[in-house]
């Protein structure tokens, strides 16, 4: 019989195998990671040096932010989070992580810590202009070996060329915002600007991730923003909308995959001063990004096409992603990822959306389709309209069927907003956090 000390080394050795880009041997020698580099002399660059990496997160109880925590503790690395404290996503890990509580924008709170402690590496996943990033670059320029900073693809603004490179220049506001500018998309422009310049001027390890729009666990997306009622619709039987003709191209991210692509990036050299596209392994038109849920639930779908201008008409608020954004091309070229970084995806779109749609059902978190929801509501409107601008022709049929305008909906992943299963709850009553490995 195998003693019980050695089966437990070969199973922790065997979960690290089995996750993509992990060293399953972590003993110093001339054994070779998984991925065939040699760890010894010259260990593996997937370690730094063989030590473990010490990475604050500015952030990290959000969306991205406990994806990020998983992978790096997989990796063998050490996150700790510096935020605020108002946002209760649950970390899907299994050993206790460091929360340091302060605020970026209150002067010394970030300075306390890096003065008090030594970290690798910094993530900021919360730096949105030009305020929340100088103050931050100046108190860890010279403190730190890395500092990576999440952008966005919406920096380009509209794509003059398809698949967009790291290259593409950012597109004049005037032409790129017509809608009357994207506070968003600037404030990332922002953010880069400021990052590179110390980097060209000082020498500031800075790094830049530039996902694309991210879906997985509690998050889809369809006209309706951050929703996932289109889920129910296609179990039902029921036609999901898609603005104009729905030819838009779209490169959703599984956020497993972005993740992935921050700790690469995080380990590798050669990242150092570049920016990288972060987006799924191809475009499709949005027409085939629904098909593709169809696909994953093993069902037929119908796909309405309804002019984006109809749509900003009917809901200005909630429509606002189809009238000024999803009718237009968004393809990126995500070579770099692989030729830099060694990233491979491990979640193509259909793949990637079955296992969204089995944790949203795991959850109770697929948001039901009414008999008179507001998708038929357009459907039916569009269907039965008059002449004329399709915008009054939508502004007309909300006013008609006595439709809300309301904010874009975001799906946090917390805990507090699931309904859990009964195997899901902990005897004294609380819901087990999600963990999927």
């Amino acid at each position: 019989m195998v003693p019980r000390a050695d089966r437990r080394v070969r199973a922790i050795r065997a979960r690290r195998r089995a996750v993509p880009g992990d060293c399953g041997r972590r003993d110093r020698g001339s054994a070779r990671c998984s991925r065939g580099r040699r760890i010894g002399a010259h260990a593996c660059p997937r370690r730094r040096g063989g030590r473990i990496v010490k990475v604050l997160i500015i952030g990290g109880r959000r969306y991205l932010g406990p994806r990020l925590v998983h992978a790096l503790l997989v990796r063998g690395h050490e996150p700790v989070l510096f935020n605020r404290g108002r946002s209760n996503a649950p970390l899907p890990v299994d050993r206790p992580v460091r929360e340091i509580r302060g605020d970026r924008n209150r002067p010394g709170d970030l300075a306390s810590v890096v003065e008090e402690e030594s970290f690798d590496a910094v993530v900021d996943t919360q730096a949105f202009g030009a305020d929340d990033t100088e103050p931050v670059v100046r108190t860890l320029s010279g403190r730190i070996g890395r500092y990576l900073v999440i952008s966005s693809v919406a920096c380009y603004g509209r794509l003059l060329r398809v698949p967009a490179d790291e290259t593409h220049p950012y597109t004049d506001d005037a032409r790129a915002f017509p809608g009357g500018g994207n506070d968003y998309a600037v404030g990332k422009r922002d953010v880069e600007q400021i990052v590179l310049a110390a980097h060209r001027e000082s020498g500031f390890p800075a790094i830049i991730i530039r996902p694309s729009v991210s879906y997985g666990y509690g998050r889809l997306f369809s006209v309706w923003g951050y929703s996932n009622r289109h889920v129910d619709r296609i179990r039902k039987g029921r036609a999901v909308i898609a603005p104009d003709t729905g030819e838009g191209l779209i490169q959703p991210v599984y956020i497993d995959d972005e993740a992935e692509v921050i700790v690469l990036a995080l380990e590798t050299d050669g990242s150092l001063g570049e920016a990288f596209n972060c987006a799924g392994p191809v475009a499709v038109p949005l027409w085939q990004y629904f098909r593709a849920h169809a696909d994953a639930l093993g069902l037929p779908v119908e796909v309405v096409e309804i002019p984006a201008a109809f749509l900003g008409g009917f809901d200005p608020m909630r429509c606002t992603r189809a009238s000024e954004n999803l009718v237009f091309n968004h393809a990126y070229d995500v070579l770099k990822l692989k030729r830099v970084l060694g990233f491979e995806h491990r979640f193509g779109l259909e793949a990637g959306l079955a296992a969204t749609i089995a944790f949203q059902d795991q959850w109770h978190l697929i948001e039901p389709s009414e008999a008179d929801d507001p998708d038929d509501r357009l459907i039916g409107a569009w269907q039965t309209r008059g002449n004329g601008d399709p915008a009054a022709l939508g502004e007309q049929a909300r006013r008609a069927c006595g439709h809300e305008p309301g904010p874009i909906p975001l799906t946090p992943w917390a805990p507090d907003h699931y309904r859990p299963a009964p195997h899901q709850v902990r005897p004294d009553g609380e819901p087990r956090g999600p963990r999927v490995k």
